[in-house]
């Protein structure tokens, strides 16, 4: 991504707790994407990275869409830890947020 190559990288946001990309299933989550992105892969081989910050992590609990309630609160509270994050951070919200939903919100309304 040229924003990454330009110090400006997006924030990943998987809220897809089916098959979470930042962190174990059953969670919905938020990190920087820099080049040196971290996957849970990564985290299981190596451990985190010196001067990379730890994604944002919530427990949905949950592979599946069983708790409507729940994941809407949930998708709520990361937005509002995003919003938070971006308020005091030009660079960032210039920067864009990449959304993982894998079709969850098909089934939520």
């Amino acid at each position: 991504l040229q924003a990454t190559k330009l110090g400006r990288p997006p924030l990943w946001v998987d809220i897809d707790p089916a098959e979470n990309s930042l962190s174990v299933p059953g969670t919905l989550s938020c990190a920087p994407m820099t080049a040196s992105a971290v996957t849970v892969e990564t985290y299981a081989q190596t451990g985190l990275p010196p001067g990379l910050s730890a994604p944002l992590v919530l427990w949905y609990g949950s592979t599946e869409l069983k708790n409507i309630d729940l994941y809407k609160a949930q998708v709520s509270a990361i937005a509002a830890k995003i919003d938070r994050r971006l308020e005091g951070d030009v660079d960032a919200r210039a920067s864009g947020i990449i959304v993982n939903t894998n079709g969850w919100i098909e089934d939520v309304s």
